[in-house]
C-alpha cells in the first residue's frame, strides 16, 4: 500500500483565516541541490502557522508520520513544532482528496516573534520522510508587521 506524506503551508487568505495549500515533499525524494525557501507574513507578537505534515494512506486511514527539525531557530522570536491533529488539503484532482474532510495525526510549525518586534527573520525546518532516513530541508524568511 502506497502512502502520501502532506507537508501545508498555510497563507493568509485576505479573511482574517488561513488557507492551507500542499508543499510537495516526495516520499522518495532526489537529493536536493539546496534548501528550498517560503516566505511568511504575519502579525507582530501572533503565532503564524508555517507548516503541517500529515501521512494519509490511499483508504484514508492515518499513516506514520514523520519528522520535522527546527535547524534554525529565528533570531526575533520562537519556532515550535507541536502533535495536533490536522486537516489535509489536496488538491481536488488528487487521490487522497476524500480524505480532507477527515482529521489525521500530524505536526504543526508554527512562529511566534518576540513582543514589538517588526522586519524580517530566518528560520530553518528539516522535514523527514515517514522512514526517517530521507530529508528536505526549507529556509523561511519571515515578514513579521
Amino acid at each position: 500500500m502506497s502512502q502520501t506524506t502532506l507537508v501545508q503551508d498555510s497563507a493568509a487568505n485576505g479573511t482574517g483565516g488561513a488557507a492551507v495549500r500542499p508543499i510537495a515533499v516526495p516520499t522518495q525524494p532526489a537529493r536536493p541541490t539546496g534548501p528550498s525557501i517560503i516566505n511568511k507574513v504575519g502579525v507582530s507578537g501572533q503565532p503564524i502557522n508555517i507548516a503541517q505534515l500529515t501521512n494519509v494512506n490511499p483508504d484514508c486511514t492515518a499513516g506514520t508520520v514523520g519528522l520535522i527539525k527546527i535547524t534554525q531557530q529565528p533570531a526575533h522570536g520562537k519556532a515550535v513544532v507541536e502533535d495536533k491533529d490536522i486537516y489535509p488539503n489536496f488538491p481536488s484532482t488528487n487521490m487522497h482528496a476524500t480524505c480532507n474532510s477527515q482529521k489525521f495525526p500530524g505536526l504543526v510549525v508554527s512562529y511566534t516573534s518576540a513582543p514589538g518586534f517588526t522586519g524580517s527573520d530566518l528560520m530553518a525546518i528539516e522535514v523527514f520522510t515517514r522512514s526517517g532516513g530521507d530529508s528536505n530541508e526549507i529556509k523561511v524568511l519571515v515578514t513579521v508587521k
